[in-house]
């Protein structure tokens, strides 16, 4: 018999073991797996009718007491029914079709479930042939608890499965006795004998399960197809594994052919290949070492790297390779300086793996080297410029940074560092998403810009703001692209200015240019006063002052005159009580105008010096202060004030309650007499500003009138008989000017007045 033939043979009859052993495995997984699906089917349906007996449980020794007792109260009528509340079968019955539509909305087959009774209520109670025969086996024998079968219907396999229902208790009685002492209502919904006259102690209906297992067996069917391919990948690789086995025989011989190929190969390739004991002795060097350091291989053979190295050097790398050899360890790329033979410094590299024999020790180690003295020069120079530009980008006063496509950090100069706040080593090598003290705002702003770049390999320049150690600062930054060999961009640097003391000095002298503006504006409405409201009382004042001269040269002149007595007496009666009097009236009553525009102007310029102490304020609460100090006025107006719930905000609470008190005083002042005065406080935030209504329903004001209104010494009605100096408003205005605000106001004559105040909002 030739060795192929009995190779046949062998392969045949391991075929037929196989394939014996694998009909062995798949039946016994079969049936185990199929006996484990009925039995778990079977616990699932017990869970299933245990609960159901649980909710027929709490409806007869709960629900049923307790319906009862509501009847003794009167809560119910005597004689009330309804299966909703009193039926446990009804109940169980409407929450299993409940249950099946859930299943059928998840692509689950229904369950087949019925309170099967001799002589029920509901027809779809009725008992069939099979469930009477299984009711009269419980009545008869109390100790059968239960009964499942496998059964077959249409070619489809179900676990059926019954339990007995509930015995006959005395309180079943109350509806399932005669029919007559039954609830009246419960008479009226089931007009025949249906589910009375039972007798107590008998197992009057049981309740059926049946569920279908085709879905269940498909488990099965995935477990064998499972297993079968698991057996069979066995096979294989086991075959595989002998297949590897004979051609590794034959690979071996192969590769003896193929030694001389080998050796010839490393014999002219352009690196070094070595090979030393365990004590780095050379036992092989190929050819190529002559080219790296002018020996030749005679020369190399039986010694030591370090007898071609320096001194210094030969200790450092003798110390490597005890440490290296001892560990067994792989060497990689290891960098060391040899001595040419002509005497020149060569820089190699070196790897090597330990040869290991059967007893897994150390015989020595194999492996390449290859002069790379150019590789470092090259390398050298570039440390050199980039030495160079480091020095130049350090010495930079802008912040500098570098990220990578990671939005890593790759450099980062001592500027920007400063800047920063924190050490280098928590900058570089870190991800620009860990913060580094900026707002998210700001970091996702700069992140999208970087992924920008990174995306059009486009340069732009930007204007931002940042926070940085809890300080607002501004700046300017160029980002620009860095691009590699093939033009793709392999990092951004971005080139940071602090501008935040230029931004400050332009906004300082804003806001000084818009402080001289108000000035102006507050010098020309005095002006106006001077040469306007304080010319009228003047020119009285001087009219009248002719006019009490002229009366006293009269007077006197009558006392020289030589007149009778009766007439003069008359005149000087005239003058003395009526035309001196009235002269003396208006003059005074010039001067107080006077000294009123001018404690007005004192009270408004008195504004513009005042300190402004700037915090956060529960303008509720000041509201409410407010209130209270004008409780008197407000009761004596019967007026009525609405506050809803409003925003706090930035400013000085001094000063921001004068304004409100201004703005209060004057909805009381100019309430319209003829209804009832209302002021609707309300608030809302809007982009960072807290946003107040005062809205009236006064005498309101000409829409031609709305800006006029917070002008100084401006009033409504000068002849009216509301008193004042027509300066609240203006010292509003001026006051939320001195805290950032402003006010405005929307009005209709007859209609009332809407007066809206704007300040900064607090977030606190």
């Amino acid at each position: 018999m030739t060795k192929n033939k009995k190779e046949n043979q062998g392969w045949v009859l391991l075929s037929l073991l196989f394939i014996v052993i694998f009909i062995i495995v798949c039946a016994v997984v079969y049936f185990s797996t199929r006996a484990y699906v009925i039995a778990t089917a079977q616990e699932d349906i017990e869970n299933m009718l245990l609960q159901h007996r649980g909710l027929h449980s709490y409806v007869q020794l709960n629900a049923l007491p307790e319906l009862e007792k509501l009847k003794s109260k009167g809560d119910f009528k005597e004689g009330a029914y309804s299966p909703v509340l009193f039926s446990s079968s009804y109940m169980v019955r409407n929450l299993h079709n409940y249950f099946n539509d859930e299943r059928e909305k998840n692509n689950l087959p229904p369950l087949y479930y019925k309170l099967a009774a001799t002589n029920p209520r509901n027809i779809v109670n009725k008992a069939d042939d099979f469930e009477l025969e299984l009711l009269k086996e419980f009545n008869e024998n109390r100790e059968i608890t239960s009964f499942k079968e496998i059964v077959e219907e249409d070619g489809k396999e179900y676990l059926y499965m019954a339990i007995p229902f509930m015995a006959n208790e005395q309180r079943c009685m109350a509806c399932h006795g005669p029919r007559e002492d039954s609830p009246k209502d419960l008479q009226k919904i089931y007009a025949g004998q249906g589910g009375f006259d039972e007798t107590i102690g008998d197992i009057r209906a049981i309740e059926s399960l049946k569920v279908p297992l085709d879905h269940s067996f498909g488990i099965v069917y995935i477990i064998l197809l499972s297993t079968a391919i698991c057996v069979v990948v066995f096979a294989g690789l086991m075959f595989l594994n002998l297949r590897l086995r004979k051609m590794a025989v034959a690979r071996a011989e192969v590769l003896s052919l193929t030694e001389n190929k080998f050796r010839d190969l490393v014999e002219t390739t352009s690196d070094w290949i070595w090979e030393s004991d365990d004590t780095s002795v050379f036992v092989y060097a190929s050819p190529k070492v002559k080219d790296l350091l002018g020996y030749e291989v005679g020369e190399i053979l039986g010694r030591k790297p370090t007898d071609f190295m320096s001194g210094q050097e030969a200790e450092r790398v003798a110390l490597y390779v005890k440490e290296t050899f001892s560990n067994k360890d792989i060497i990689t790329r290891m960098e060391n300086i040899m001595i040419h033979k002509d005497g020149h410094i060569v820089i190699i590299e070196t790897s090597g793996v330990p040869i290991i024999d059967d007893n897994g020790l150390l015989t020595g180690y194999r492996g390449v080297a290859r002069d790379v003295t150019e590789q470092k020069k090259a390398v050298q120079d570039l440390l050199h410029s980039e030495e160079q530009f480091r020095t130049v980008f350090e010495s930079a006063q802008e912040n500098i940074l570098i990220w990578d496509e990671k939005l890593d950090y790759l450099f980062a100069n001592q500027a920007s560092i400063d800047y920063v706040g924190v050490t280098r080593d928590k900058v570089i090598g870190k991800n620009i998403r860990d913060g580094l003290g900026h707002v998210p705002e700001f970091m996702n702003l700069w992140i999208g810009r970087i992924e920008k770049v990174f995306r059009t390999g486009q340069s732009f320049h930007f204007e931002d703001q940042s926070v940085i150690q809890g300080q607002i600062l501004y700046s300017e930054s160029s980002m620009i692209p860095i691009c590699g060999s093939q033009g793709e961009v392999t990092a951004v640097c971005v080139i940071h200015r602090d501008i935040t003391e230029r931004v400050r000095a332009e906004r300082e002298r804003e806001i000084l240019l818009q402080s001289l503006e108000a000035k102006n504006k507050e010098l020309q409405s005095i002006a106006y006063v001077a040469s306007h409201d304080l010319r009228s009382p003047l020119v009285n004042i001087q009219g009248f002052s002719h006019e009490l001269q002229d009366n006293c040269e009269q007077l006197i002149k009558l006392y020289k005159e030589k007149q009778r007595a009766a007439e003069q007496s008359e005149q000087i009666k005239l003058l003395l009580h009526e035309y001196i009097p009235e002269s003396l009236k208006y003059i005074i009553a010039g001067t107080d105008k006077i000294s009123n525009l001018i404690d007005g102007l004192l009270e408004v310029s008195r504004i513009g010096s005042a300190k402004v102490n700037t915090v956060g304020i529960n303008v509720n609460k000041l509201i409410e202060q407010v209130q209270c100090a004008m409780e008197f006025q407000i009761k004596e107006g019967n007026f009525e004030i609405n506050i809803g719930d409003l925003p706090d905000c930035l400013g000085d609470p001094v000063m921001l309650n004068q304004v409100l008190t201004n703005i209060v005083g004057n909805a009381l002042k100019y309430a319209e007499p003829a209804r009832k005065g209302q002021l609707n406080i309300n608030g809302h935030i809007e982009d960072d500003r807290s946003i107040y209504c005062f809205q009236d329903n006064g005498i309101g004001i000409d829409s031609a009138n709305c800006d006029k209104v917070f002008e100084m010494f401006h009033r409504l009605d000068p002849k009216g008989s509301v008193s004042g100096q027509g300066l609240g408003l203006t010292i509003v205005m001026r006051l939320l000017d001195r805290m950032d605000g402003r006010v405005w106001v929307e009005s209709q004559k007859g209609e009332g007045s809407k007066f809206f105040v704007s300040l900064p909002h607090t977030k606190e």
